[in-house]
């Protein structure tokens, strides 16, 4: 019995240990344009242009992207994880523009509020474990490419929630 108790211990030390190690302060310093930094990287033609969108409990951000090839700039908005802000989203789309959204390594031209939940749900049990690298994670992407443009479905979008460790 003290032998389970102490392996027990152990375990839950090592997974305390590895969480702070792995919740380092410059996470909450990197904003969303740096962070679009290491998605894009030089298929930016301009910096990156940020505006905050809505309410400030909500902590969304508009940002407008330039990349090199496409017409106009993209729009990403940042928000948390739900399809609830989506008519006003498109409203804000330019006429012929196409959106994904973008949720750590999930990427979907439609709302799936099941698979959402899902994919909350399975991260957040992982980092309730220590075994997610996405421990505070609670932001979704919305993504408008303009027509003519189709680079940005193929990105590696699961950069951005990476980048902020």
């Amino acid at each position: 019995m003290r032998l389970e108790r102490a392996v027990l211990l152990a375990l839950i030390l090592v997974m305390i240990g590895w969480k702070v190690a792995h919740l380092g302060g410059h996470a909450a310093a990197m904003g969303p344009g740096a962070r679009l930094q290491a998605v894009l990287g030089d298929r930016l033609s301009a910096p990156v242009g940020l505006r905050p969108w809505g309410a400030a409990r909500f902590n969304s951000d508009i940002l407008t992207v330039p990349m090199r090839g496409c017409p106009r700039p993209l729009l990403i908005v940042t928000l948390r994880p739900s399809f609830l802000a989506l008519p006003a989203l498109k409203m804000m789309e330019a006429r012929g523009s196409h959106h994904f959204f973008a949720y750590l390594d999930w990427v979907t031209d439609t709302p799936d509020r099941w698979q959402l939940l899902a994919l909350r749900v399975r991260q957040r049990v992982a980092a309730m474990a220590g075994l997610s690298a996405f421990q505070a994670e609670d932001v979704m992407l919305f993504v408008s490419e303009p027509a003519g443009c189709d680079q940005a479905r193929s990105l590696p979008w699961l950069r951005y929630w990476r980048t902020a460790r």
